[in-house]
């Protein structure tokens, strides 16, 4: 089975768009009870989450077009 390049995009979208509101819903309920350290220790970990998520897409895609490539110039010899 092979994986494209939209399925992997909707993936990470939909994985971004539920950390972000899991993260927003934990947000204003830390700040509603006063706890401003916490509020702000999830959104740098939500931070993290989607700067990684965000990379390793990009790492996968640059892989992905190198392996094309090899593939047609062991093609074209």
């Amino acid at each position: 089975m092979k994986i494209t390049d939209t399925a992997i995009i909707i993936l990470g979208i939909g994985i971004i768009i539920v950390t972000l509101l899991i993260s927003v819903v934990f947000i204003l309920l830390l700040v509603e009870m006063g706890a401003y350290y916490a509020a702000g220790a999830i959104i740098i970990i939500s931070l993290i989450i989607v700067i990684r998520a965000v990379y390793s897409y990009l790492s996968y895609r640059k892989e992905h077009k190198l392996v094309n490539q090899s593939n047609i110039i062991t093609k074209q010899i």
